[in-house]
């Protein structure tokens, strides 16, 4: 007698299968959310750098041209280039960094770099002022070349 195999699947191989498939499913899933959530921080975190970059280069420009430099407290250092123009940076209490230039009688321009400002400290020593973004980095100190041609006489 010749016997045929049965032409189908069982139950069981059909239940193995769809759960390997949910299982795969799960996993694939978890992992694009995770990579999203990943390239969305990193792209977010890029931004932030790119803001702080532009921040440090109008502070750098605004102490290099300065003549005179203060600092009334860890929240503020005035950079004078004549008797009429001054810029002021300060840290709000909501943490932005605030830059506000003014030019005698016209109203003083401000740019602010919202949350930019959390834990910095602005000094003066000197002919240097210092950017220290947070109590654990290094200092960005920079030096005020009008200031440094005076010391030298020239």
């Amino acid at each position: 007698m010749n016997r045929k195999s049965p032409q189908g699947f069982t139950l069981l191989e059909v239940m193995l299968s769809l759960i390997l498939m949910t299982m795969f499913a799960a996993v694939g899933t978890r992992l694009f959310t995770e990579s999203m959530r990943i390239w969305k921080q990193s792209s977010d975190r890029q931004d932030d750098l790119a803001r702080f970059d532009q921040a440090i280069a109008m502070f750098r420009a605004d102490v290099w041209k300065a003549t005179s430099l203060e600092s009334n407290s860890s929240s503020q250092l005035i950079c004078r280039s004549s008797a009429d123009h001054q810029v002021k940076w300060s840290v709000a209490d909501d943490g932005s960094l605030l830059r506000t230039e003014s030019n005698g009688s016209e109203t003083p321009a401000e740019r602010s770099w919202t949350g930019m400002g959390r834990g910095v400290t602005l000094t003066v020593k000197g002919n240097t002022a210092e950017f220290v973004p947070s109590v654990d980095s290094v200092p960005i100190r920079l030096r005020a070349e009008t200031l440094m041609l005076m010391e030298d006489g020239r």
